[in-house]
């Protein structure tokens, strides 16, 4: 009994402790929450305050930067009316006249030319004397390629030269080579610039030879560049014709020379007889070569001239049987 009593002793004096203990980890929570909260209130405060501050600093910029972009605005409205008068004023109009332009009337130097050579610095110096002339004479620069175009044309385009161009294609026929046909239409086609392709081909067929026409609708073209290609891939039957003339003058010239030959050879030998009386005849030799081999000789003596009948024969048949066979093919 006195162990027991000694053990439930021993433990109500640990639990005692227990309890103590407890009541300063208490108090300890106590003063550390306090604490706490007393930090939490300053850093909320100090928080509101910083928090205030920035919201007015972003408002005086917003507030700046509103009077600073209607400012600016302001002055870009300004300036984009300055340009508009400037730009419509009379004194820099192209082509003002000097009573009517006050920077016409200054005596300006012409830039220098630009000779085509491929250098850097000659290109960027003749378009920065372009600029300079520009300015100062006050004509305005030219932004777009259609003004260019434009411009180009109001000062070397006749008035009159699209309205010349379509007479000119409507009366158009082939009279001569395909060559000859597609080169000066193309000329006029370029001189008109609302025609459509469906017109050019019209006009290109419409002017064509009847052989070469049929061609063309055999291989049912639809547009003006095939056309133009397929024209000039069709063989020209107005240059066979004049070869064949040609190669007729040259036989009919070897047959004037050969009967002049004879001609002049029976005088000579008319002569030679008479000469014989006298003495011993003399062989008289021709005044110019012979205009086959250029030898020393008459013509009539020109071991190449059978040869040559020969070839102007061969190549005749030739062309003959081209012709023929090319015909065939188009029918």
């Amino acid at each position: 009994m006195a162990g027991l009593e000694e053990a439930i002793s021993g433990s109500q004096t640990t639990l005692s402790d227990v309890v103590g203990r407890l009541d300063g980890l208490e108090a300890d929570y106590g003063e550390i929450t306090q604490a706490t909260k007393s930090v939490i209130r300053k850093f909320q405060k100090g928080f509101k305050e910083d928090l205030c501050f920035l919201t007015q600093e972003l408002r005086n910029l917003r507030t700046f930067v509103e009077h600073e972009l209607r400012a600016i605005r302001a002055e870009v409205d300004e300036i984009r009316t300055k340009w508009a008068s400037h730009r419509n004023s009379p004194t820099v109009a192209y082509g003002a006249t000097s009573s009517t332009s006050t920077l016409s009337a200054i005596q300006v130097p012409k830039p220098a030319t630009c000779n085509g050579t491929r250098n850097a610095m000659e290109v960027e110096n003749f378009l920065f004397g372009l600029e300079q002339y520009f300015e100062a004479k006050g004509i305005n620069p030219i932004h777009t390629w259609e003004d260019f175009k434009k411009e180009l044309k109001k000062q070397f385009s006749p008035t009159n030269a699209e309205k010349e161009a379509r007479g000119r294609l409507r009366r158009l026929k082939q009279s001569r080579s395909i060559s000859d046909y597609v080169k000066e239409f193309t000329t006029l086609t370029h001189e008109i610039e609302d025609m459509s392709d469906k017109d050019q081909l019209f006009f290109f067929m419409d002017g064509l030879k009847d052989w070469a026409r049929v061609e063309l609708e055999r291989r049912n073209v639809q547009d003006i560049g095939t056309a133009i290609a397929a024209t000039e891939s069709l063989a020209d039957y107005s240059r066979p014709k004049e070869r064949n003339d040609n190669h007729k003058e040259g036989r009919d010239k070897l047959k004037d020379s050969d009967h002049k030959d004879k001609g002049h050879s029976k005088s000579l030998d008319g002569d030679n007889r008479r000469d014989t009386q006298g003495g011993k005849p003399e062989k008289i030799k021709p005044k110019s070569p012979c205009f086959i081999c250029n030898g020393p000789h008459w013509v009539r003596d020109c071991p190449k001239r059978k040869m040559l009948n020969a070839m102007v024969t061969q190549l005749e048949e030739t062309k003959a049987m081209e012709g023929q066979a090319s015909m065939g093919s188009i029918q």
